[in-house]
């Protein structure tokens, strides 16, 4: 190719300011989409931060709030362990077995124990000891160190003698089919954010393009017939 037609293709794929401001904002729409999708992209950890919460909306007490007991009682315990510990518990509860699993890791002492609390639970909430307080005794007191035990003793959790522990079990057996599901399907689920990420920077970018080319089209049209009068 000689001077002249390297010079001719230089020219035909120079861009004019307006090309280059569509770059640019199509470039910046791409990154806020890449932004979107990375806040949204589905992960495991993800999926079982929010199978706690709802696992453990299905065994509190009316007026005990899932979140506060996580952040309060719970977050030394990792998001499957505590999963494990909830089904668990929930599944003793409803085939009336707590009180042997008591006998057999001490609880049963403890349960006594924290009876001969100088002011019972109750007492000392009474007094004006929060909860916290009244763990912290159980912790240092009475060696409780299990603080899903501990909750237990404040009465934040669904107890054997209630007949909403029937119901628990039912509503923790859809959460956990639920988040199962999302698990098993998370490959596919990422490929969905991928796929509608995509979709959502390609069709208006590609909308945006073929109008611009409309009116540039348009635009040329009536410059050539001023022409063509002048």
């Amino acid at each position: 190719m000689d001077k002249r037609g390297v010079q001719e293709t230089r020219m035909k794929i120079k861009l004019n300011g307006w090309q280059r401001i569509g770059i640019v904002l199509n470039a910046i729409y791409l990154i806020i989409i890449i932004i979107i999708a990375w806040n949204v992209w589905p992960t495991q950890k993800k999926i079982e931060s929010s199978w706690v919460y709802s696992s453990l909306n299905a065994i509190v007490k009316p007026g005990t709030y899932a979140y506060e007991l996580r952040e309060s009682r719970f977050k030394d315990i990792s998001d499957r362990e505590l999963i494990k510990r909830i089904n668990l518990y929930l599944s003793e509860l409803v085939q009336q077995q707590q009180l042997q699993k008591e006998q057999q890791t001490g609880q049963s002492k403890i349960v006594e124990d924290s009876e001969r609390f100088l002011l019972n639970i109750e007492r000392a909430r009474k007094e004006g000891y929060s909860d916290n307080e009244i763990a912290e005794y159980l912790t240092k007191q009475l060696s409780v160190t299990d603080s899903f035990i501990i909750a237990q003793l404040l009465g934040e959790l669904v107890t054997p003698s209630e007949k909403l522990a029937q119901q628990c079990e039912e509503i923790l057996k859809e959460v956990n089919l639920r988040y199962q599901k999302e698990i098993e399907s998370l490959g596919k689920n990422r490929l969905r954010v991928v796929g509608i990420s995509f979709t959502a920077w390609i069709i208006p970018s590609g909308t945006v393009y073929l109008l611009c080319l409309a009116i540039v089209w348009i635009y040329r049209g009536f410059k050539e017939n001023k022409n063509l009068v002048n």
